[in-house]
């Protein structure tokens, strides 16, 4: 029943269509990407030398999820706010949890649409663009490559769970959906300026731990086996100069990721406690 109040909240919204057909435009063009290195037909017709097409590797498939992921979290924008936002907002609380249905299943059932839509923009199509390079390059290359599979997999799970459990969390605190989805573009954007001022100001990359966007960056790295970045730009007496780092380990990231998860539950679960209703 939530979630299908939920999806009747959402399912009518253009900018929804918008996002949706953005992303498949997007997988599309990595299709043709991928498709192009086995039809000799077409590199011929548009005169393409083979060795100057786009490489198929995990850096091909970081690229892609990365696209969608910035896709997705403007779905979260748009899906996650209204949905936590108004039945707080209007106290609709303790009609839902004076029913057979706990403060778990409500969580579960309102999140619920959220995290399919943003399965099907990132490990969905990610998984489907691994299965079309397997299936076109055969000779087992979906075996020797399946860590590609996984990173595709874990990163989506990553970032699906850093952007929807803080986005239900803040909208829960807040109770209006405007408020919401101005703190949540802001937990992602202000956390990374102050992230770059302490890498500054103290000379180490450590800083990206406190921002959302470093950290996933740093954790899909280690997940696709990408070399962390060993240098960083920064200004010394009035000019850019690049300045060697030892990069931040991928499983300081993963901790990180999950202590968020972990605190956005929590405060998510503690704001609806107020207003839990009495089951008759």
């Amino acid at each position: 029943m939530l979630a299908r109040l939920s999806w009747r909240q959402v399912r009518s919204s253009r900018l929804l269509i918008m996002l949706l057909s953005a992303a498949a435009i997007s997988w599309l063009v990595f299709a043709i990407l991928i498709y192009l290195h086995f039809n000799t037909g077409a590199i011929a017709l548009l005169q393409i030398a083979v060795n100057h097409l786009i490489p198929i590797n995990a850096g091909f498939f970081h690229t892609f999820l990365g696209i969608q992921a910035m896709l997705a979290f403007f779905l979260v924008l748009l899906i996650i706010p209204p949905v936590f936002s108004r039945d707080l907002a209007h106290q609709a609380l303790p009609y839902y949890l004076s029913r057979p249905l706990s403060k778990l299943e409500y969580v579960c059932g309102k999140l619920i649409v959220a995290t399919t839509l943003l399965s099907a923009v990132t490990w969905l199509p990610g998984l489907l663009l691994f299965g079309l390079q397997a299936g076109l390059a055969g000779s087992g290359w979906g075996a020797r490559h399946g860590r590609i599979a996984l990173a595709l997999f874990l990163g989506s799970l990553l970032w699906i769970a850093i952007i929807a459990l803080p986005a239900a969390a803040i909208s829960a605190w807040t109770r209006r959906r405007l408020s919401a989805t101005a703190a949540l573009i802001g937990w992602f954007l202000v956390p990374g300026i102050f992230a770059g001022i302490v890498n500054r100001g103290l000379t180490t990359p450590w800083g990206d731990l406190i921002s959302p966007s470093s950290l996933i960056k740093i954790a899909w790295r280690g997940l696709f086996q990408l070399p962390q970045p060993a240098v960083r730009p920064m200004f010394y007496r009035g000019r850019m100069v690049m300045q060697a780092i030892h990069p931040v380990p991928a499983g300081s990231a993963y901790f990180v990721i999950v202590a968020i998860c972990a605190l956005s539950a929590a405060i998510l679960w503690r704001r609806l406690e107020p207003l839990r209703g009495v089951r008759g």
